[in-house]
């Protein structure tokens, strides 16, 4: 009975260390291509971060509550508690909104301080399935336009987040990367602290 009982635990841990490799390095069994391109878009995201970061939001930028299907402003909703923010389209990756918000729920971040700032249309079908998908309990709005003039951040055809406080700029901007968990770990571990 001892000898099954800590066979069983030694399985478990040696399962856990190999996990936690897998975390650690998911480019691991990448090729040298692969690594190299991979290593690419995140020094882009990075340079975008830094590109955005305290940049004006559009006056007059209008989003809507996709369940009450009223109209909201930003500023107002972030002007008492700062907020962060998921902006994404549908028409970006699934895989990458579901890395982001599986991350974002685990990370401890009270889900009244999360918002999905998105372009789904506002039917409550379309909101069923997508809270049943990706499983978000917190509040969804709908961007008919882009936060920036010229929409930029639409084009560019990649989630980010950012903190909302009633400052009309985008704070704390980060571009997440599926294949650096890490650092949207780490950016979401030093944004809890903010937010909570």
């Amino acid at each position: 009975m001892n000898k099954l009982l800590l066979g069983l635990i030694l399985l478990i841990s040696a399962c856990a260390q190999k996990q936690e490799k897998r975390v650690a390095d998911p480019l691991k069994d990448a090729s040298e291509k692969d690594r190299a391109a991979i290593e690419t878009v995140i020094r882009y995201k990075e340079g975008l971060r830094n590109k955005y970061e305290g940049q004006e939001i559009k006056k007059g930028v209008k989003i809507f509550d996709v369940e009450k299907k009223e109209p909201a402003k930003l500023d107002e909703i972030a002007k008492d508690s700062p907020i962060l923010v998921l902006r994404f389209s549908e028409m970006e990756c699934s895989i990458c909104t579901d890395t982001v918000l599986r991350m974002i729920r685990s990370s401890g971040i009270n889900k009244k301080k999360v918002m999905l700032l998105c372009d789904i249309p506002s039917n409550v079908k379309n909101i069923r399935i997508f809270r049943e998908k990706f499983g978000f309990e917190g509040k969804i709005y709908r961007l008919d336009s882009d936060l920036l003039a010229g929409n930029e951040l639409k084009k560019l055809g990649f989630p980010f987040m950012f903190i909302a406080d009633g400052q009309s700029k985008l704070n704390q901007v980060f571009f997440p990367e599926r294949y650096a968990e890490t650092k949207t770990r780490a950016y979401l571990k030093s944004i809890k602290e903010k937010l909570n």
